[in-house]
């Protein structure tokens, strides 16, 4: 039978944060008869995994604020979707294999990533599933061991089983950390392993979404669902390309089936009310705003889009109503102050359009639209020489319009530029 052998774990602060760590974790494991060098790494290397991902789940767990209370299986789930330890030692003998893991991290920025993932059901079940299969796996592979005259073929399709689970839970961790190219990588180990995958697929699906390869994407996405048709994440995911290829009708479709499936996916009511929106229906875009809002008061990104909604039907004093929560819940949020912006702007509100603005710059300096409009309210309170030194940075910046404005600047001297916000 084999023995395994956990190695001492190592945390050691590193300069710059009184949160910031390294944690190293070794980990030997003793061959049975059933394995081979392949083997015995893939089962070292998961088992200090989840030992290292252990330690660092009950140093985050205090941190996370969910708004419910969140168990320690599902805290290390999570931490294995944002966190991808990497080898720094690995020895095989012929009887035994050691590994070393290494994890350099922000335990603060651990947990409010952690946080975010346990109010995205959909990815924070995908994970908790992945464990799961992990230890499943696991088990199985412990019960063939203890197996007189076991299967090898069996023994090494669990081994795949457990490794397809490490390659899930890598590829989001580097989804997460922006290295999309692996991430298609690590997802594609995956279902290499483990072809009956559907969360595998999804997860490159996704990964390949966010680097603006749709047609990839979409096939992944049907391969989930064709894999497990109750899959509510695969269709939202669907319905997202589905949105970006233009078919609205479609994807509708495919949210309506997301929500069907899970009648709290916020997401999939935010996205619908965008594509009502695309459709020109307003009127049930703010419907399934509304949705979201009542579901999750706090979700941002709905208020956000419902104010556009406002602001484009002319209701502008609801539309700065909606910018102000976005702007509360979301205190960096670019887009809501620019457009808050205008609707301050266009309400005669034009210091507080001024400082909206002003804003928008400090957080994305080269935004030439927020240059052009603030030059705009500067035009509006007498400020000329502002305005034309904004409408100029917005040229800079490739913005047309403000030429046209530099130019009724000239033209008009000391008299304020008749323009809308825009």
């Amino acid at each position: 039978m084999a023995v395994w052998f956990a190695g001492v774990a190592l945390c050691l602060l590193m300069a710059g944060s009184a949160h910031a760590g390294t944690f190293v974790k070794g980990f030997t494991y003793e061959a049975s008869p059933l394995d081979d060098e392949g083997s015995a790494k893939a089962l070292a290397l998961e088992e200090a995994k989840g030992l290292l991902l252990d330690e660092l789940s009950a140093q985050v767990k205090d941190l996370i604020l969910c708004g419910y209370p969140i168990t320690g299986e599902l805290t290390a789930a999570l931490v294995a979707g944002v966190v991808s330890p990497g080898v720094i030692e690995g020895k095989w003998d012929g009887k035994t294999y050691h590994i070393g893991l290494r994890a350099s991290l922000d335990i603060k920025e651990t947990a409010e990533a952690v946080e975010r993932l346990c109010k995205d059901s959909g990815r924070s079940n995908d994970l908790l599933k992945a464990r799961l299969k992990a230890e499943s796996a696991l088990r199985e592979v412990e019960g063939l061991k203890n197996k007189p005259f076991a299967s090898k073929d069996s023994y090494k399709k669990a081994i795949k089983e457990l490794s397809a689970a490490g390659w899930f839970q890598k590829g989001h961790a580097l989804a997460y950390s922006g290295d999309l190219y692996e991430a298609v990588n690590a997802f594609g180990m995956s279902v290499e392993l483990s072809p009956a995958y559907a969360e595998a697929y999804l997860g490159r699906g996704v990964a390949y979404f966010d680097s603006g390869r749709f047609k990839e994407a979409l096939k992944d996405c049907n391969k989930a669902i064709e894999l497990e048709p109750g899959y509510a994440e695969a269709y939202f995911h669907r319905g997202n390309c589905r949105y970006r290829e233009g078919k609205f009708k479609r994807a509708i479709k495919d949210y309506d089936r997301a929500i069907g499936l899970n009648p709290r996916h916020t997401w999939a009511y935010s996205n619908r009310a965008d594509t009502y929106g695309e459709l020109g229906k307003s009127d049930r875009a703010i419907e399934d705003y509304n949705m979201a809002i009542a579901i999750d008061p706090d979700f941002s990104r709905a208020y956000h889009h419902r104010g556009n909604v406002f602001y484009n039907l002319g209701f502008i004093e609801q539309a700065a109503q909606d910018y102000d929560v976005t702007i509360e819940l979301d205190p960096e949020n670019v887009s809501a102050y620019y457009h808050r912006g205008l609707a301050n702007g266009n309400l005669g509100r034009i210091r507080q359009a001024l400082n909206d603005f002003t804003m928008a710059i400090k957080l994305r300096p080269a935004f030439a639209e927020a240059y052009l409009n603030r030059g705009i309210a500067y035009d509006e309170v007498g400020a000329y020489q502002s305005a034309m030194q904004d409408y100029q940075k917005a040229a800079e910046l490739g913005l047309k319009d403000a030429v046209k404005l530099i130019e009724q600047r000239v033209a008009g001297g000391s008299e304020p530029v008749e323009e809308p916000y825009r």
